[in-house]
C-alpha cells in the first residue's frame, strides 16, 4: 500500500510546458538573467501597443479634420441662417409686434 502524505507536508509542484512539451518541477532559484530577459520583451511589446495606439488616435484625428475640411462652402453660413431663424421663433412671442400700413 502506498504511503499516505503527513498533513502540513508540502506537496511537489509539476509544471507541463505545452510550447515546449515538457514536464517537470519548476525552478528552485530564479534565473535572473532569464526574468531580465523576459521583462525586457515585455517592455519592447508594450512600447509596441503604444506606439500603434498613437498611431491610430493620429489616425482618427486626421480623419476627422479631413472630414472637416470637406464639408461643403455652404455649410457654415446655412447652420448661421439656421440659428437666426430659430432665436426668431423662440423670440417671436417676447419681440414687439410691428407692422407696417
Amino acid at each position: 500500500m502506498a504511503e499516505q502524505p503527513v498533513l502540513g507536508e508540502p506537496v511537489p509542484v509539476g509544471v507541463i510546458d505545452v510550447a515546449h512539451a515538457t514536464v517537470g518541477t519548476p525552478d528552485p532559484k530564479p534565473n535572473v538573467a532569464r526574468q531580465i530577459k523576459s521583462m525586457r520583451q515585455d517592455i519592447r511589446r508594450l512600447k509596441t501597443e503604444v506606439e500603434m495606439f498613437n498611431m491610430r488616435k493620429a489616425e482618427k484625428a486626421a480623419a476627422a479634420a479631413a472630414r472637416k475640411a470637406a464639408r461643403p462652402a455652404w455649410y457654415y453660413p446655412a447652420m448661421a441662417a439656421a440659428c437666426v431663424v430659430g432665436t426668431m421663433v423662440m423670440l417671436r412671442d417676447r419681440l414687439p409686434d410691428v407692422r407696417l400700413s
